[in-house]
């Protein structure tokens, strides 16, 4: 619905966490623009990332270990299940990690150059995935932190910069067509208070402490 307003010049800015992840949406828009809405333009950008995130993902592990490894690896993901499932449907989570392979790729090359520049693409790539997802944020905090355990602090300030060039230039976005420089949290706080999101949420603590470590040790065929 939004990436069809995108692509129709029709969107404004609504209090709702799909209508925010423009990670997902405006590539999709793209896609309508070129191709009209339809099933399989609907699909196609997480089909895609989901495709290219096999060999980015053999790549990162050649760079981190060899390529048995990264092989192995490329497997497992490319039949992992719930991998498969999420391939081609309109969620953020395929096209999310392809930014944060992206990102952590990226961030690699950088090792032994300490470029600035590559940092803050490596930077600018996770505000990305942030915009399709927010949980794509955390990866920063880890990266930046193996980075400053090796003492490259260009490289801490270049993911830095990247990312918060992109969640200003989202804040500034929201600013100038809304009013509200916090448009995102208070979205989401409305997102959480919907009916939706209290009945997903409930027993969450028991869930995430109890249910989902049980399975995780013990799974079943459901699993996924």
């Amino acid at each position: 619905h939004y990436a069809r307003l995108i692509s129709q010049y029709l969107y404004v800015p609504e209090l709702h966490h799909y209508a925010i992840r423009y990670g997902l949406i405006i590539p999709v828009a793209g896609v309508y623009w070129l191709f009209g809405v339809g099933e399989w333009t609907t699909i196609l950008v997480p089909l895609l990332t989901s495709v290219a995130s096999v060999p980015l993902l053999i790549a990162i592990g050649q760079k981190l270990f060899d390529l048995r490894t990264a092989l192995i690896a490329g497997l497992l993901f490319a039949t992992f299940p719930l991998q498969l499932r999420l391939a081609t449907m309109l969620l953020p989570e395929a096209v999310a990690e392809f930014y944060i392979l992206v990102a952590i790729l990226v961030y690699l090359h950088v090792e032994g150059q300490h470029s600035l520049g590559l940092s803050i693409a490596s930077g600018i790539c996770l505000g990305v995935a942030y915009l399709t997802k927010e949980p794509a944020v955390f990866v920063a905090p880890a990266l930046m932190i193996d980075a400053a355990a090796r003492h490259q602090w260009r490289t801490v300030l270049g993911i830095a910069i990247g990312l918060a060039v992109v969640v200003a230039a989202e804040h500034v976005y929201y600013l100038a067509l809304t009013g509200d420089l916090l448009f995102r949290p208070h979205a989401m706080v409305r997102h959480h208070q919907s009916a939706m999101a209290l009945a997903a949420n409930e027993n969450l603590y028991k869930r995430l402490l109890i249910a989902y470590p049980y399975r995780m040790l013990l799974p079943d065929r459901s699993f996924g």
